[in-house]
């Protein structure tokens, strides 16, 4: 058995239970970050986990962090779980649970670096060796400079972050989003793009393509999976039905040779050379990157992924890209873990857009992300897919359909009131089950309302279904 590791100091402990209990664990960690030489071996056991799970794309919660730990050996040894239930004990409340990790970390820091200068001057004093605790200070202090840089580093992105609101927005291809995410898109931002195997994630890189081009802004399609000529006409046929322009005039240059992050980057920075004005990148699809030197395929996807973020955000064009789903969750409620191969897609993205094939010519599109405004917002669109256009559906129409469905199936059952996660998972409206705000919505119909977690039958949806059943 593994020997296990002294106890955590209770500095350490309060510092690493406020990281735990901060909103999002990995902001947290890269903002109040200490370096390895102030932790001591069972805290650091703790970080190396929390981040580890982060970086597959986990909440950092005790239960992941606990699992994460077994994997690695080391629950027992940092104390088991009861230790871990013990580190968030002395975070005063949810709401500061970062600020108060960010003073922990530097109050952690002195005392280290004082215990150690106190127990130096001391030795020096009777004259006894320092057993390379010199080197151990100024290391402690090489690491103050480099928490120092990294607060810079965080200012500087927030210096970034202001510029890049101050920049022109461009529309977006579909109608209704705009109006969500602040106007439009930004350049230096992410707009992520999922969907499962053959159910539009082209379709929709080709629409954004042509839009843009078509209001004359520069584009470079880069594709990983179709060859130039697929990728030629599918263009020329949506920028012929949307403005009968034709493809020859269009500001689009196509890339299919670009397969690794390395070529992209080279041929990115290639197209940016001789423009004025931020032009816009389409990549279909990040999944089919490879990484040089690099044979994990999870670890291919992050590092594509965040060398796109890095390149976005440094020369500010405007970054669209499409990701796969994993064909294993297609039976699950639409949400952003069904992202394949990377819990970091969801991560880097400014904008996650996921789209829903519900039938042969309708696709929802879920506003699952959004740094700029309301998320968990549901678009249905007609599609033409030889045009590859979107056209936005009658929103009203949508939610009086669920809010009949709804109706008729507490009327079938021959009930009044149902619990809310009960209905979801028994009602279905254009083909799949619907989520709690789309019921929220579809209450204002006025068949049923919800309180609390229960959905209730008004009066006039119940006389009508004592109607109905008298008719028949």
């Amino acid at each position: 058995m593994r020997e296990e590791f002294p106890p955590i100091p209770p500095i350490e402990s309060a510092f690493l239970g406020a990281i735990i209990m901060s909103p999002d664990v990995g902001a947290a960690m890269r903002t109040c970050g200490v370096d390895e030489a102030w932790l001591s071996s069972a805290g650091r056991a703790v970080w190396d986990a929390l981040g580890a799970g982060v970086a597959r794309g986990g909440t950092g919660d005790l239960v992941q962090l606990a699992a994460e730990l077994t994997l690695r050996g080391n629950l027992s040894r940092v104390g088991g779980a009861a230790a871990l239930a013990g580190l968030v004990d002395s975070c005063p409340h949810l709401g500061v649970a970062e600020s108060y990790a960010a003073y922990l970390g530097r109050l952690h820091r002195q005392s280290v670096a004082l215990g150690i200068a106190r127990d130096v001057a001391e030795k020096i004093h009777r004259g006894e060796a320092l057993n390379g605790q010199l080197d151990q200070l100024a290391q402690l202090a090489t690491s103050q400079v480099a928490a120092a840089s990294r607060n810079r580093s965080l200012e500087e992105a927030e210096a970034t972050s202001r510029e890049l609101d101050l920049l022109p927005t461009l529309s977006s291809p579909l109608p209704g989003l705009d109006d969500l995410i602040g106007g439009g898109y930004k350049p230096g931002r992410l707009v992520l793009a999922g969907a499962f195997s053959g159910e539009g994630k082209t379709t929709y890189c080709i629409r954004e393509a042509v839009h843009h081009a078509i209001g004359g802004h520069p584009v470079l399609y880069i594709s990983t999976e179709l060859g130039e000529g697929e990728v030629a006409r599918k263009i020329a046929s949506a920028a012929v039905s949307s403005e009968g322009c034709p493809y020859a005039d269009l500001p689009i240059k196509i890339n299919d040779s670009a397969m690794t992050i390395e070529k992209i980057e080279h041929d990115i920075l290639e197209f940016l050379k001789d423009k004025t004005s931020p032009p816009v990148i389409v990549i279909d699809y990040l999944q089919r990157i490879r990484v040089e030197r690099e044979n994990n395929r999870e670890r291919q996807v992050a590092v594509a992924a965040e060398t796109l973020q890095t390149l976005t955000r440094t020369h500010k064009f405007y970054a669209i890209a499409a990701a796969q789903f994993n064909r294993q969750s297609q039976r699950e409620t639409l949400g952003l873990h069904h992202f394949r191969e990377s819990g970091l897609l969801e991560q880097v993205a400014d904008i996650a857009l996921l789209l829903d094939r519900v039938e042969q010519d309708q696709v929802n599109i879920l506003l699952a992300k959004n740094r700029y405004g309301q998320s968990d917002v549901m678009l249905s669109y007609a599609m033409e897919w030889e045009t590859s256009t979107f056209l936005q559906l009658n929103k009203d129409a949508t939610y009086l359909s669920l809010a009949q469905s709804v109706a008729s199936y507490m009327q079938s059952q021959q009930l009044t009131t149902i619990k809310t996660r009960d209905l979801t998972h028994a009602v279905k409206s254009n083909g799949r089950h619907p989520k709690k705000f789309e019921l929220q919505e579809a209450s204002k119909v006025g068949l049923f309302s919800i309180e609390g977690s229960n959905v209730t039958l008004t009066q006039e949806a119940c006389q009508m279904g004592k109607n109905d059943a008298e008719n028949s």
